[in-house]
């Protein structure tokens, strides 16, 4: 059963990393991709999100070269 996290970012990407940004976010955290845009044109900021562990796992991952992310168990 997935848990919820709490995912947050302190820094901006670039125009093609928000793009990056928001096609993973919306691939792995299965968030609709508006869900995901908003998240990425309000940063810095935060979004909760419904994950299995392993899917939070991979999101830090695929993520960590473009938009440093943080994300913590709710």
């Amino acid at each position: 059963q997935p848990r919820r996290w709490r995912l947050s970012a302190d820094a901006v990407p670039d125009a093609k990393g928000a793009a990056d940004v928001a096609q993973i976010l919306s691939r792995v955290a299965s968030c609709s991709d508006t869900q995901a845009q908003t998240f990425v044109r309000q940063l810095p900021g935060a979004m909760d999100v419904e994950l299995y562990d392993y899917q939070a796992a991979r999101l830090v991952q695929m993520m960590k070269e473009r938009l440093p992310i943080t994300i913590s168990p709710i």
